[in-house]
């Protein structure tokens, strides 16, 4: 029979049974009883481990500069994964150590002394720091403490000039000012200014018990250009806290950003041809300078680099007016009749606050002035000029044959010897055909030909069976030119003694050691006839 006195033992037997069955299986130990555990196997620990002391504490300052960083765990913690997980930084820069653990703690010592500024963290990642049951940490953990009680980044205050100044005066010096004293040696080499201008540093100013710094530029600044003032986060205070953050600022030099343009270009003979850039413009003479004025005053040197010719040719520049507004371009030599020159003005001509002319300017003109024309031979005639009829010079030396008929040689009844009037007419022109004479027939001066650059040469070419007694030559030149209106020019020689039967070659010699004029034109080539007295 079942009493009461053995339904309270068994009960107390039962519940004995089961409190030492978990018990043991929640420390881990065998079933002493060998009972069916497949029940129990429920009350397994699955929690994630904790963090449940660390230190240095959070934002804890002053620690000695040998300290450990010590973390203590609620579990037993895979201490592979969980080493992996830590990590220890400061301003970025991750710190290596060594790790130790005793029961639930881990113990990391710095292969470096912490003494640096800033502040340090170090922290566990939950996706690597595990329990010894593979159960990963709920959370990141990240603590942060300072070796120094003055944690904070200095930052910058202000600059002188001020960022996005404009009429900024070319000696102007450039003031830093931050918020805290700096470390001068970081300061003094890491500020710079570009485009690039090197800093006086022996005579910086420094003031603001450090934290003020004026700095002045070896040489002038530039008008119109916008300099950048650099100030890298590499800067430290006086306790070693870098600069919070990498600042710039900008400036410009000068107010006065209107771009220079040329408002005349000119000749004595061309005036202003300003508006026919890339066509070609005739008239210009080949002694004479070019004068460009511009809308303002521009710098002599940059004119004198910018102007070109093709074909080119040495020239002078100099400023007309004294005011660096007009400039005069002068050919050092004369240029090259009936060529066309072309003129370029580069922008990069620049006015005294650095401004560049507004474009490229580019012009044809053509040397064929009313002075700059070549000298042409019209013809060489055996007859003079009829002033009181008019009428032109008769018989013409003929120039693609001998001439050997009368006329045009004049007649001769010697039986060795004849003697030949020759009378050359010039005229100016790119050729015979279209010439004119005179050079300038509205007014005086005319174009007249020198009489010393007349080089004539009589020489026989072949020789006949006939030889007279005398030696040919040519007589004194004569200017047979007529009196104005007569449009006209010519001078007259005698060759005498031309042997009958032979072939004479008559040349005027032409270049510009040849022919040459009061205006200095040139005739281009030689001009020759031949006679044959029969």
């Amino acid at each position: 029979m079942i009493t009461k006195s053995n339904i309270v033992f068994i009960s107390l037997f039962l519940y004995q049974l089961i409190f030492v069955q978990c018990s043991f299986l929640l420390d881990g130990e065998k079933n002493p009883l060998n009972l069916p555990t497949t029940g129990l196997a429920l009350l397994e620990d699955t929690s994630p481990p904790k963090v449940t002391s660390s230190w240095p504490p959070q934002d804890h300052v002053g620690i000695p500069t040998n300290a450990e960083i010590v973390i203590s765990f609620s579990k037993e913690m895979n201490e592979s994964f969980t080493e992996s997980a830590f990590s220890l930084t400061n301003a970025g820069a991750r710190l290596e150590g060594t790790f130790k653990w005793i029961w639930n703690t881990m113990y990391f010592s710095p292969k470096l002394a912490l003494n640096k500024p800033g502040q340090y963290i170090y922290s566990l990642q939950k996706v690597r720091a595990e329990s010894k049951k593979g159960i990963n940490l709920l959370d990141d953990f990240r603590v942060g403490f300072n070796f120094n009680s003055d944690s904070e980044q200095p930052t910058l205050v202000g600059t002188i000039p001020a960022s996005g100044a404009i009429s900024v005066t070319p000696n102007a010096s450039v003031t830093v000012e931050f918020s805290e004293p700096m470390d001068v040696s970081t300061v003094l080499p890491a500020i710079t200014i570009s485009p690039s201008v090197s800093f006086n540093l022996p005579a910086t100013v420094i003031s603001n018990d450090d934290k003020t710094f004026q700095f002045f530029p070896k040489q002038s600044l530039n008008y119109g250009i916008t300099y950048t003032i650099s100030i890298p986060n590499t800067i430290k205070d006086k306790v070693g806290n870098l600069l919070v953050q990498n600042y710039s600022t900008t400036f410009t030099v000068g107010s006065d950003f209107e771009r220079p343009k040329p408002v005349s270009v000119s000749t004595t003979a061309v005036p202003n041809f300003l508006n026919r850039e890339y066509i070609l413009t005739n008239g210009f003479e080949k002694d004479e300078a070019f004068i460009i004025q511009f809308s303002k005053q521009v710098q002599p040197a940059t004119v004198l680099s910018a102007v070109s010719f093709n074909p080119s040719f040495d020239f002078s520049v100099a400023d007309v007016d004294g005011n660096n507004t007009t400039y005069r371009i002068s050919p050092n030599s004369n240029l090259e009749i009936s060529q066309t020159y072309q003129m370029m003005i580069s922008a990069s001509i620049r006015d005294f606050q650095n401004n560049t002319l507004d474009k490229e300017y580019v012009f044809f003109p053509k040397i064929n002035g009313p002075k700059s024309k070549f000298i042409q031979i019209r013809g060489i005639f055996g007859n003079a000029y009829n002033t009181v009829t008019a009428n032109d010079f008769g018989n013409i030396m003929r120039l693609d044959r001998i001439n050997e008929s009368i006329p045009p040689l004049n007649a001769c009844v010697a039986a060795t010897e004849c003697d030949q009037n020759l009378f050359i007419n010039f005229c100016w022109g790119d050729n015979s055909a279209s010439c004119i004479y005179p050079l300038i027939a509205a007014s005086p001066p005319y174009g007249t030909v020198i009489l010393s650059s007349l080089d004539v040469s009589v020489s026989r070419e072949f020789a006949g069976s006939i030889v007279g007694p005398n030696a040919e030559y040519l007589t004194t030149f004569s200017n047979v030119t007529p009196v104005y209106p007569f449009d006209i020019f010519a001078y007259s020689t005698t060759a005498r003694f031309l042997d009958r039967d032979s072939i004479y070659k008559l040349t005027i010699r032409g270049g510009k050691s040849g022919v040459t004029d009061n205006f200095g034109n040139y005739m281009k080539e030689d001009y020759s006839i031949r006679i044959k007295f029969p």
